[in-house]
């Protein structure tokens, strides 16, 4: 096939391809301008055919273009002249006005003449992929931003909380030091008063001074809420850790039962059992059950003593209430709180009071029997 029909045959083919396709020989004449190349460029195929691409576009005169160029046509591999690291092969607008983002690629053409080879030269328009990237690396880099200031931010907030945390430890030590001093000489003072009036007021102040150290104390331990990681804690053994009195045992039926929670659980089971001796007139026992529901496991408290008020069964469980520190149930709360596990009260009054501790799945694990 001759040379003129080849390029005929690839014109036809060229014209119905949505990329830019430019022919040119060893002289950089231009063999072929096709159709998609003609709208983009705005010059027509009949005016393109037969000029110097060169002499058109100087910038492709140069030796990074130019040598290969010459390296495709001597049989060397296909040049890639990416979006990224080279301006656009040929300038081309969009209907807006703004320029066409091109990949360009040259492959060597034999055409009819094998002797005299050619260089195709295909162009891609890339704009809406390149937007694209665009978009998503600004994307990757205001996150990036986002985290390195998040980070900072956070940094810079367990920094401060690390100097409250020691304000507030240093603070309280030396608080509760005094108060120590504080009641000593209170003490002292009710023993050498004579006066009853005085006496009694001295009582006041020095009962107002405990209260203060009982909610120091408190604090202490609701600063450690959290801290740690949770983990799996069995009943039985932290029922097994209270110093429990003979006139209020506990009788646990909670065998093999581990539930996943703070670390500062114990204190749950410590702050249930001093309420009990505290507010549970008449009491003589104590008895803990463990029973999977539809929800979890249920863990029953509950004793024989006086029982709650209808209307308080919700207001134990708030700060401040009751008498002492009023903080014992809130703390209960909160520990359970933060894996999930949620109590109530529903005992009867005049019957008993009885904490029902709901602890949803995955959060429990019973352990066969041996």
């Amino acid at each position: 096939m001759s040379q003129q029909k080849n390029l005929s045959v690839i014109t036809e083919f060229s014209d119905a391809l949505p990329v830019g396709i430019c022919v040119i020989d060893r002289k950089r004449k231009i063999l072929i301008w096709n159709r998609t190349l003609a709208e983009w460029s705005g010059h027509l195929s009949e005016v393109m055919v037969g000029e110097n691409l060169m002499e058109l576009y100087p910038d492709l005169n140069t030796p990074s273009y130019r040598s290969r160029i010459d390296q495709v046509m001597d049989g060397g591999p296909p040049a890639v002249f990416s979006s990224q690291l080279h301006r656009s092969f040929i300038p081309c607008t969009k209907a807006d006005g703004t320029s066409r983002v091109q990949q360009t690629s040259v492959i060597r053409y034999a055409g009819g003449n094998p002797d005299h080879p050619c260089a195709m030269i295909i162009i891609e328009d890339v704009t809406d992929l390149d937007h694209e990237i665009r978009s998503v690396r600004q994307m990757k880099d205001q996150a990036l931003l986002e985290v390195q200031e998040r980070k900072k931010a956070e940094e810079a907030l367990e920094n401060l909380n690390a100097k409250l945390n020691l304000l507030s430890s240093v603070t309280r030590h030396d608080i509760l030091n005094k108060i120590m001093v504080i009641d000593g000489f209170l003490g002292f003072a009710e023993d050498l008063t004579s006066d009853a009036t005085q006496a009694e007021y001295l009582r006041h102040v020095r009962a107002a001074a405990m209260v203060i150290q009982n909610i120091l104390l408190f604090n202490r331990q609701y600063e450690q809420l959290g801290i740690e990681d949770a983990g799996w804690f069995s009943i039985d053994t932290l029922i097994e850790t209270l110093d429990t009195e003979e006139r209020l045992p506990i009788y646990s039926a909670c065998k093999g039962v581990s539930i996943y929670c703070d670390p500062m659980l114990e204190k749950v089971f410590y702050n249930l059992y001093d309420n009990a001796l505290r507010h549970a007139m008449g009491a003589t026992r104590i008895d803990l059950a463990c029973q999977p529901s539809s929800s979890g496991l249920l863990i029953a408290w509950e004793d024989d003593g006086s029982g709650i008020p209808e209307d308080d069964k919700e207001e134990i469980f708030k700060r401040g209430f009751g008498k002492n520190t009023g903080m014992g149930l809130f703390l209960v709360r909160e520990i359970l709180a933060i894996t999930g596990i949620a109590i109530t009260e529903t005992g009867e009054e005049g019957k008993g009071a009885r904490f029902e501790i709901s602890v949803p799945e995955g959060a429990y694990r019973i352990a066969n029997p041996a």
